[in-house]
């Protein structure tokens, strides 16, 4: 199979796995289109035979004119024109020329005017809509009414008169919608007056009771006064915050007792503290004098200094006095801006309970005013109504009148033939890929080589029968590559024999163990033409039928079965006795011999791996023809005797899941399986059959000695 490197299949590669597989079930998908044909033809050759005849009628798309408008528009508002509408509206016609009501009413006039009572059963309507059928024509407003029916006169006769029903059904139909549109009118007319009344009585009563007569002046007067309160807030807040921002200045500097600069600050505003700086600096001038002729312990100096502490301590009186009042005078900042805060709270409010007032107001004036509209609409509605347009008008006109038809409509060979066909092709093909789903055999060697892990050794394709019935003897059939060694099952095995040298390694003496998953896949089959074609080479081979249960290979190369391995194994003869030469250059066998109890105990044994061990110094490959894998253990003994296992699996006819289990079973005990030969492959279905064309027929075909000659050269 062709892959991308990220291995996802490549698409010729899928199609050509799609088109080998309908190849394959060919015959499945012939068998049931077959089936269906056959089925439909003998259906066709019995059914009823039917002729049809129609009517026409015209459907124009005008609505009922109710409101004595030339736009036809109604209560309903049909929208009749645009393209959707006119969609829905001849499909709402179309529905209603099939539906009971027509049918029954049709039937009913069938039996009372033209004694036509085969449809008057209970599922008479249900029988006439099967024989019924619509065709609209292209770009016009002109439909076809169809009537099959057994008598070509029955036929026109209903179709006419279905057509008058239809015609008459929808006269009925126009005038009730006028009527229907008058009591609605009244209905409504009167409910929008009474509604009108009740808005306007709600309008008058909310004003009253919440104070909104002159609104406007009152929302105006608010409005100004929030204003104001808004701009006196802010040239508070202003003010607060520059008195605030000095006061905490003071206090701090006041805490540092800095208050000789507070003092200097406030002198030039206070007479008192002015006059007490005075004193000050002349105190402190008299103490620098006096310091200078007397020691700081003098009476003098220190009664000067006392007069100046006295002096300092008055001065820091009176400016505590002045931080006091700039301490009320922010108290009363903040209290008057609390107060206006609270007002203006006040009336924003005020404003909002007034804005929901309105908004309320508004709602009711906006119901009150879509009450009066509606309410003159419907009063202008009932003054147009024109009952007697409606009386004279119909939108559905009989144009063509049914006459009987001789020509048998149904069934229809041709249709009916054409519809089996591409029915019976499609269902073969579903039913093809089902049938190959659901096989779960190995049919090609990526099946095999999935479940290996390993390269397959080659694909043996199914011998043709011909080729066999030449074949006098049954030694010469079952060693087909000797009697056939230009066909292309002996090219395969020479394949083979070519993987298993070179999948075995470079080595001196090779031991190949033959087996399968079950039985009858034709394991006795490989290992015999396996061992012929490498004695066909020049390689020295003896084939062991180790099949000590079934034994076959005795058969196949009809030499004796009284003397083999078992004598062997029980010491009863020596190896050298039970070695029986072949027609076949190069090549022995051993036979099974007789039937022992215990094959497995046997095969076990040290013994065996003494004959295996003797073996190799008579023959260059040792073939071990083995039972099968999943039905006795014998093969997983043999398995460590031998450099290679090869597991032979007949193509379409082994499950999968088997396989899987001998696989695994080898894995188990660690044998070496060097791969799988997919055997009786039918290559042509299996997709196989141009790469054998082109190999054989371009390459030729080699006798062993000419195959030699080439590879010496």
């Amino acid at each position: 199979m062709n892959q991308r490197p990220n291995g996802s299949i490549e698409p010729e590669s899928l199609l050509l796995q799609y088109l080998n597989l309908l190849r394959k079930r060919g015959m499945v998908i012939v068998s049931f289109a077959g089936v269906l044909i056959v089925t439909s033809a003998i259906a066709t050759m019995y059914a009823e035979k039917r002729y049809s005849a129609y009517s026409t009628i015209e459907i124009l798309p005008i609505a009922p004119k109710i409101m004595g408008k030339e736009s036809g528009e109604s209560v309903s508002e049909l929208g009749v024109g645009s393209e959707s509408s006119l969609r829905v509206y001849y499909g709402t016609q179309y529905a209603i020329l099939s539906s009971e009501v027509i049918l029954n009413r049709t039937i009913e006039k069938l039996k009372d005017e033209y004694n036509i009572a085969e449809f008057s059963v209970p599922e008479g309507a249900k029988i006439l809509k099967n024989r019924l059928r619509l065709q609209p024509k292209p770009d016009t407003t002109l439909v076809n009414i169809h009537i099959e029916h057994s008598d070509p006169q029955t036929a026109a006769v209903v179709a006419n008169v279905l057509a008058n029903v239809y015609k008459d059904f929808n006269m009925e139909r126009g005038l009730e919608p006028v009527k229907d549109a008058l009591i609605w009118l009244e209905r409504e007319h009167e409910k929008y007056r009474e509604a009108k009344l009740r808005s306007d009585e709600r309008v008058h009563a909310f004003k009253y009771e919440n104070h909104l007569v002159g609104v406007e002046q009152h929302a105006n007067s608010t409005m100004t006064k929030m204003k104001t309160l808004k701009n006196i807030l802010t040239d508070i807040q202003s003010k607060r915050i520059q008195v605030e921002a000095d006061y905490e200045e003071r206090i701090k500097i006041s805490k540092s007792n800095q208050w000789i600069a507070l003092s200097k600050e406030y002198a030039a505003k206070d007479r008192l503290l002015g006059s007490l700086m005075d004193k000050r600096a002349t105190a402190q001038q008299n103490i620098d004098i006096l310091q200078v002729r007397y020691t700081p312990q003098h009476p003098k100096v220190v009664a000067e200094e006392r007069q100046l502490d006295s002096i300092n301590l008055r001065i820091q009186s009176e400016v505590e006095k002045h931080l006091l009042a700039k301490k009320t005078e922010l108290e009363l900042l903040v209290s008057r801006e609390r107060a206006v805060v609270l007002e203006l709270e006040r009336v924003e409010s005020e404003v909002k309970e007034l804005d929901r007032k309105l908004i309320e107001l508004q709602f009711l004036l906006g119901e009150a005013k879509r009450n009066e509209k509606l309410y003159e609409m419907l009063d202008k509605r009932m003054s147009e109504v024109d009952l007697s347009q409606v009386m004279q008008s119909n939108n559905v006109r009989f144009v063509h009148e049914a006459t009987p038809n001789d020509r048998v409509v149904y069934p229809s060979w041709g249709q009916n033939m054409m519809m089996a066909l591409a029915l019976g092709l499609l269902g073969g093909v579903g039913l093809a890929f089902m049938v190959e789903y659901l096989d779960n055999t190995v049919k090609s060697k990526e099946d095999l080589e999935s479940m290996l892990g390993v390269p397959l050794l080659g694909i043996v394709p199914s011998i043709n029968p011909d080729e066999i019935l030449e074949l006098s003897s049954g030694r010469e059939r079952s060693l087909f590559a000797h009697s056939r060694p230009k066909s292309t099952v002996s090219e395969a095995l020479r394949s083979i024999r070519t993987n298993v040298l070179f999948r075995t390694g470079n080595i001196e003496k090779r031991t190949i163990l033959v087996t399968s998953a079950v039985p009858k896949e034709g394991k006795s089959f490989m290992s015999s033409n396996l061992s012929a074609v490498l004695a066909m080479a020049g390689t020295r081979v003896i084939l062991v039928d180790a099949d000590l249960r079934r034994p076959s290979l005795h058969s196949l190369f009809e030499i004796t079965d009284e003397f083999g391995l078992s004598d062997v194994l029980v010491q009863a003869r020596t190896l050298e006795s039970v070695i029986q030469p072949t027609h076949i250059e190069n090549l022995s066998v051993i036979s099974a011999g007789p039937i022992p109890p215990n094959p497995s105990e046997l095969l076990g044994s040290d013994r065996m791996e003494h004959v295996v061990e003797q073996l190799h110094q008579l023959c260059d490959v040792l073939i071990i023809d083995s039972p099968p894998v999943t039905a006795v253990a014998d093969p997983i003994i043999l398995s460590h005797l031998a450099d290679g296992v090869v597991l032979v699996v007949e193509a379409n006819s082994t499950k999968k899941p088997i396989v899987m289990q001998a696989v695994i079973r080898l894995q188990q005990v660690q044998a070496r399986l060097i791969g799988g030969v997919v055997n009786k492959l039918d290559v042509r279905k299996a997709g196989y059959g141009y790469y054998y064309y082109y190999y054989y027929s371009d390459y030729g075909y080699y006798t062993d000695d000419e195959y030699d000659a080439r590879i010496s050269s």
